[in-house]
Parts: C-alpha cells; sequence; structure tokens
C-alpha cells in the first residue's frame, strides 16, 4: 500500500516491477515504462527517484523472506489455473488481486463499517489519495503530473531519430509524511486543480 501511495502509481504498473530489472538499489530509482501506453507512438517511460519514504518500502518488499523476482508478491493460497498461466512467477500477483486484498483487510479492519459497501475507498483510491497528498503537501502541480506519467508533450518526446533506445524521463517521488503536519492540513477541502483531478479519474 505505501508503495501505492508514495510512487501513485497504477496497480497494472506496480505488479510488473521486476526487483533486478528496473530498481536500481544504487541509484534508488525505479524505471517504469506504463502498461496503458505500451503501445502508444510515444510511450510513457519514466524513472522515479525514490524519497526515503518510497524507499523504505520498496526496501521492506525487496528483503521479504517470500524470494520473487517481482517487487509486488506473496505466498498464494488457492490459485486459478488462468492467474497461475498469466503469472510470470508462482509468488507474482496480478492487479486485480490487489483490488481484492485491498478489500478484504479494508473490511477486516472494520474502519469503514460506516459506509455502505459501494461507498468504501477501493485500491484505485491510494493512488487519488497520493495525489492528493502531494498536493497537500505543496508539491507543484507539473511534479505531480510527471510522477504519474502525464509530462507535457515536449518533456515526453522520448523517441530519438534512427534506432536509439527509449530513454525514461527522470521524475521524483519526495513525498515523506515525516514533514508534514497532518493535523494541520484541511483535509474537509479535497478539492484538486482540473489536471490533477483528471489523474485520479484515470483507473488503471
Amino acid at each position: 500500500m505505501d508503495i501505492a501511495l508514495f510512487s501513485i502509481q497504477r496497480r497494472s504498473d506496480l505488479v510488473e516491477i521486476d526487483i533486478a530489472t528496473h530498481i536500481n538499489q544504487e541509484e534508488r530509482t525505479i524505471d517504469i515504462l506504463q502498461q496503458k501506453t505500451r503501445n502508444y507512438s510515444s510511450p510513457i517511460y519514466i524513472s522515479i527517484s525514490m524519497g526515503d519514504s518510497l524507499w523504505e518500502a520498496v526496501l521492506s518488499a525487496i528483503t521479504s523472506p517470500t524470494k520473487c523476482p517481482k517487487l509486488i508478491h506473496c505466498k498464494p493460497g488457492r490459485s486459478d489455473r488462468r492467474d497461475i498461466a498469466a503469472k510470470s512467477h508462482a509468488f507474482a500477483v496480478l492487479p486485480d488481486y490487489l483490488t481484492k486484498q485491498f478489500k478484504k483487510h479494508r473490511d477486516a479492519s472494520g474502519a469503514y463499517n460506516h459506509l455502505e459497501p459501494n461507498e468504501r475507498p477501493s485500491f484505485h483510491d491510494i493512488r487519488a489519495l497520493g495525489i492528493l497528498m502531494y498536493h497537500k503537501a505543496g508539491f507543484p502541480m507539473e511534479y505531480i503530473m510527471a510522477l504519474a506519467g502525464h509530462a507535457k508533450q515536449s518533456t515526453t518526446e522520448h523517441y530519438i531519430e534512427g534506432h536509439e533506445k527509449l530513454k525514461p524521463i527522470a521524475v521524483s517521488a519526495g513525498l515523506d509524511l515525516k514533514n508534514i503536519q497532518i493535523n494541520e492540513i484541511d483535509w474537509h477541502n479535497t478539492k484538486l486543480p482540473t489536471g490533477l483531478a483528471r489523474l485520479v479519474e484515470d483507473e488503471g
């Protein structure tokens, strides 16, 4: 959940993060070629420089006793044959698994028992909360847009004429809850600028 919150990446991209291929532990970066844009003429490819909070969450997953090449993983219970066939590793997870597990633990916590099931937060709302937190913490809209993979067209032209390799755009995920006065934030005002509001509506 912390990785989703601090990186504000879609669940479909989170489950594809390969520790050896996509994470540079020395540089503290994660490279993500966003699934939703893979067939676009200019796919979104970013290299996220991790702040302390995101790095701690990522390092915790990397050092998990459950060994798996994927950053997001778990020991499976019963698995559907179709799920097994769709996974690159036995301990890898699919996007729907994140959704179902979030729902399971959300309901088990009892924190939202006062709400009807269809009104309770979903896994997608973690991304929405992350975007709101970056905004409330004073990060510029351009910073948040770039991290979410929605930088201006002029900065997302990654293809170079010829046969050069697709190169990622450098972005940062510097949100740190230790540096935010949570109690001083006006949580009744959750309105976002139009550009950020569109990010929240973007499922994935």
